[in-house]
C-alpha cells in the first residue's frame, strides 16, 4: 500500500510540472543562415537570447497556453517602435517582423 500512494505522489508531481519546461533554440533563417539562439522558460515565463557568450533577459512575455507559444514584446527605437516575437513551441519556429525562422532545441 505504502508503494502505491508514493507512486501516485510520483505520478500527480510529475503531470502537474508537465507544462512548464525550459529549452535552448537554434534558430536559422530560410536561407540556413544562424539567426541566433535562444532559451525560452514556459513557466516563468521568460525569454533569453545568447549574445557574446553570455544569456540576455527580455522583459515582457507572457506564454499562451493555448497557442503553446512564448511571446516577447519590447520596444526597440522610436522608428521601429513596438515588436513582437513569437517563439511556437510546437512547431519550433521563431515569427518577428514578418520573418519565419526555423528553430531546433539544443538542450
Amino acid at each position: 500500500m505504502k508503494y502505491l500512494i508514493t507512486l501516485f505522489l510520483i505520478v500527480f508531481v510529475s503531470c502537474g510540472n508537465a507544462q512548464a519546461k525550459v529549452e535552448v533554440w537554434e534558430c536559422y533563417y530560410d536561407n540556413g543562415e544562424f539567426e541566433g539562439v535562444y532559451k525560452l522558460d514556459t513557466d516563468k515565463p521568460q525569454l533569453y537570447n545568447r549574445l557574446k557568450g553570455k544569456w540576455k533577459k527580455w522583459t515582457t512575455e507572457y506564454y499562451d497556453k493555448e497557442n503553446h507559444s512564448l511571446i516577447a514584446s519590447f520596444f526597440t527605437t522610436e522608428k521601429e517602435g513596438k515588436q513582437e516575437w513569437v517563439f511556437d513551441m510546437m512547431l519550433k519556429k521563431h515569427y518577428n517582423s514578418g520573418t519565419t525562422k526555423n528553430c531546433k532545441v539544443i538542450g
